[in-house]
């Protein structure tokens, strides 16, 4: 018996040599994900056809051309897993910048045209829930104007590769499409003249009367101000539902790759301790320990790592989020282990025990397996 993407691509046609590579090359390890987290065939073949009608037409001319910010390699697609620890069902998602032959040339130089074309088709399909009111929202305050723009002549961000101005982030749940937004505001910035922190807080600000989460906000931007914690690869995020409904999300990136550093962020410099930062920071620690974390200050600057061979390979950075929901005083914050560039199966193992630890026995038995199919 053919699996999905054997059986779709029997039937399906491309407008482009570019558009099957790009299938033929990631729509395997899509489907492998689906299969091992428990996705029936019928959302299988329903997800496929998602990727197969609104994203792989947006991945543009391959080989690739266009390097984008979504990923430390520059590629404009990420897949992920996200497992819950208390039963929760375990959701594929894809994190997608889309790109055309014009992404990144003098008539598009930060993507903004091909942003705008798929929001509009994703708003066709019409998800569950959707609602881009935040997403326009955003790009007006946190993307370039045609006069900026045209000022920048083509700038990246300072002393980097980095381009992009907004990506896209789809998770695969409950048998729809539920969609989220992230903008790069550096170039904004750059533009603008404006620091990071009053962009972004001016931006905040203007939604209170429908999102009420500014308490939360100016702890953040407390701590984020006083430990100089914004910088050019600061980003930010939503859910594209209404906005009253919607998290915002504030990503910080920081070379200081140390458990000191993360005890520092996770409770904002001590802003904030909640009956459950101590058990945290134990399981954090826990997992920090099994995946043996090369401390030290790292080198990103925005550059692309082009592998060991290109010279440009350096340690990846810490990055972590800061997720403010409508109504609640506090933010929440969350940790990503800086894993880039180490060698997987030791992530794997790591990843592995602590599942074990966190009583996912079946996870636990099963994911270097798993793993090791794809």
């Amino acid at each position: 018996m053919s699996n999905p993407v054997e059986g779709l691509s029997k039937y399906i046609d491309f407008s482009s040599d570019s558009e099957e590579t790009w299938f033929k090359k990631t729509a395997p390890l899509l489907e492998k994900l689906l299969s091992s987290s428990g996705y029936s065939i019928d959302q299988q073949y329903q997800y496929l056809i998602f990727y197969y009608r609104v994203l792989v037409p947006a991945l543009g001319p391959y080989p690739q051309r266009y390097h984008s910010a979504l990923t430390g390699g520059g590629l404009p697609l990420e897949f992920s897993v996200n497992y819950q620890e208390h039963g929760g069902s375990t959701v594929v998602r894809i994190g997608f910048e889309p790109i055309t032959s014009l992404s990144g040339t003098a008539r598009d130089p930060y993507n903004q045209r091909a942003v705008a074309s798929l929001i509009s088709r994703v708003a066709n399909i019409d998800p569950k829930n959707f609602d881009d009111r935040l997403w326009h929202y955003f790009a007006h305050e946190h993307t370039v104007t045609t006069t900026e723009r045209e000022r920048l002549n083509g700038e990246t961000v300072h002393g980097s590769e980095l381009r992009s101005a907004m990506v896209f982030g789809f998770d695969l749940k409950d048998g729809d499409i539920v969609v989220k937004g992230y903008s790069f505001p550096a170039i904004k910035v750059q533009a603008s003249g404006r620091s990071f922190g009053d962009l972004i807080r001016s931006s905040i600000r203007k939604l209170q009367s429908e999102m009420n989460c500014e308490e939360a906000f100016d702890t953040v931007h407390s701590y984020m101000d006083g430990m100089h914690g914004y910088n050019h690869f600061t980003f930010f995020s939503w859910d594209c539902v209404v906005p009253s409904m919607s998290r915002l999300k504030m990503y910080g990136i920081h070379n200081n790759v140390t458990w000191a550093k993360v005890e520092e962020l996770w409770t904002l410099n001590g802003r904030v301790i909640t009956s459950t930062t101590s058990k945290a920071l134990k399981r954090l620690k826990q997992l920090w320990d099994l995946m043996d974390i090369e401390e030290g200050n790292k080198g990103y600057s925005g550059k692309f790592d082009r592998g060991e061979g290109s010279g440009q390979h350096i340690g990846a950075p810490m990055l972590w989020n800061y997720e403010m929901k409508p109504g609640s005083p506090l933010p929440q914050p969350k940790i990503y282990l800086p894993v880039h560039g180490e060698n997987d199966m030791k992530i794997v193992t790591a990843l592995s025990r602590f599942f074990g630890f966190l009583g996912l026995s079946e996870l636990s038995r099963t994911y270097p397996e798993t793993v090791r199919s794809f």
